[in-house]
C-alpha cells in the first residue's frame, strides 16, 4: 500500500507490505507497555504518527504543542520511554521541550523531527537525542523510534 500525505510544506509517504508492516507480531512485542509522547503541531501529521505508531504496540500520549507535551508528560513521567518532538512548534521549540522535559525525567531519550536539516539543531543535540528529517517514511520513523529506545531486532 502507498499512501501520500501533503501537510503544509510537509509531504510524508508511507510503503508498507503485507511482511514486516508497522503492526508486525515481533515488533509489538518489543515495544508492548511503551508509551511515547508525540508532540506535533500539524494535526494531520500528529495523526499519522499515530498511525505508525500505535499498530506497532506503542502507547501513545499526543499533544499540539510544547506546552501541552510539558503537561503530559509529567502526568506521564512514570511510564513514558521516549518522547517524539516537532522542532518547530508554537509556544515553545521542541529543544526547549525537551529540556523541560528532562527537567523530571532526566534520562528520557528523544526523537526530534524537523523539516530543516539536524545542522540546525545540532548545538542542542545530545547522547539521549536523535533527528529525523520530514518528509519520513513509516519505515524510517519506526526504526528512528527503535534507535532511541535501543531496541535491536533479533
Amino acid at each position: 500500500m502507498r499512501l501520500t500525505f501533503v501537510t503544509g510544506e510537509v509531504t510524508v509517504v508511507i510503503l508498507q507490505s503485507g511482511r514486516g508492516s508497522a503492526g508486525s507480531k515481533s515488533e509489538a512485542l518489543s515495544t508492548k507497555g511503551a508509551t511515547i509522547l508525540v508532540a506535533e503541531d500539524d494535526q494531520g501529521l500528529r495523526k499519522l504518527i499515530k498511525a505508525i505508531l500505535a499498530p506497532a504496540g506503542y502507547d501513545l500520549v499526543v499533544a499540539s504543542d510544547g506546552d501541552e507535551a510539558v503537561d503530559l508528560g509529567y502526568e506521564n513521567r512514570e511510564c513514558l520511554v521516549l518522547a517524539v518532538l516537532d522542532a518547530v512548534m508554537p509556544l515553545r521549540r521542541g529543544v526547549d521541550t525537551m529540556k523541560a522535559l528532562r527537567a523530571f525525567c532526566p534520562d528520557l531519550p528523544v526523537l526530534l523531527i524537523s523539516g530543516y536539516s539536524a545542522e540546525d539543531f545540532l548545538q542542542e543535540l545530545d547522547e539521549r537525542t536523535r533527528f529525523l528529517r520530514k518528509p519520513f517514511t513509516s519505515s524510517q520513523l519506526l526504526e528512528a523510534v527503535r534507535q532511541s529506545l535501543g531496541v535491536v531486532e533479533t
